[in-house]
């Protein structure tokens, strides 16, 4: 259902855009002026670079967009899905011959899958340029350089692995919301209650896989 999944990517990509990239711009100057405090010490503030890039594209970027679609997304769908479950309207669906899980929860879960995808990006890139101008503001380092540091610092598997962290916590957001919406019980209690739970399961799950990808990377390395 191309047509229901390019709403939903609407909704989750568009709609959380202004806020990650706020997020993200003010997490980079953070990041940066952390680091500077202490990298000033030893006359190394060109290592400013390492520290946003790294932490940003390896760690920060992918959870904390996983975080905000869980909030913003997870709850929706769980709401959504648990308000027409209540109202019967799925089945009335299922008596119509239309399956939900394609008809709703796909493009739902796709939607979660992609748009965390592209807001990682997004994370990224806002978050190094916010690292950017304050070592350009603050420390003095030149933006080209800066830029020169940051490549060398990053590569390309850096990037993959990213990407797949922001994939797979998007559709397990996508997964855990849908879920906890068709699953809602006594009434309108039951959708606040899935809502809620939508969060801070999707949340939970993101912190636990996560935790999974660091330990298969740090056993890849050390092999």
């Amino acid at each position: 259902r191309l047509d229901r999944t390019t709403l939903e990517i609407d909704h989750c990509a568009a709609g959380a855009l202004p806020i990650v990239a706020l997020i993200a711009f003010l997490l980079g100057l953070i990041l940066a002026m952390q680091a500077y405090v202490q990298l000033r010490v030893w006359g190394a503030e060109i290592y400013i670079a390492d520290m946003v890039g790294v932490s940003v594209m390896a760690e920060i970027g992918p959870l904390m967009t996983a975080i905000v679609l869980a909030a913003r997304s997870g709850s929706r769908n769980a709401a959504q899905l648990g308000a027409m479950v209540v109202s019967e309207e799925i089945a009335a669906l299922e008596q119509m011959g239309i399956r939900p899980i394609a008809f709703l929860v796909a493009p739902k879960v796709v939607a979660c899958a992609f748009a965390a995808v592209s807001l990682g990006i997004v994370f990224d890139v806002v978050g190094m340029c916010g690292g950017g101008l304050f070592a350009w503001a603050v420390a003095g380092i030149e933006l080209d350089a800066f830029a020169e540091q940051l490549r060398t610092a990053l590569s390309l598997s850096d990037f993959v692995v990213a990407t797949t962290k922001c994939l797979t916590f998007g559709a397990a957001v996508g997964v855990v919301g849908c879920a906890l919406g068709l699953r809602v019980q006594d009434g309108s209690e039951g959708v606040g209650r899935a809502t809620t739970n939508a969060v801070v399961l999707g949340i939970f799950l993101i912190i636990v896989v996560d935790a999974v990808f660091v330990t298969c990377q740090r056993m890849v390395v050390g092999s």
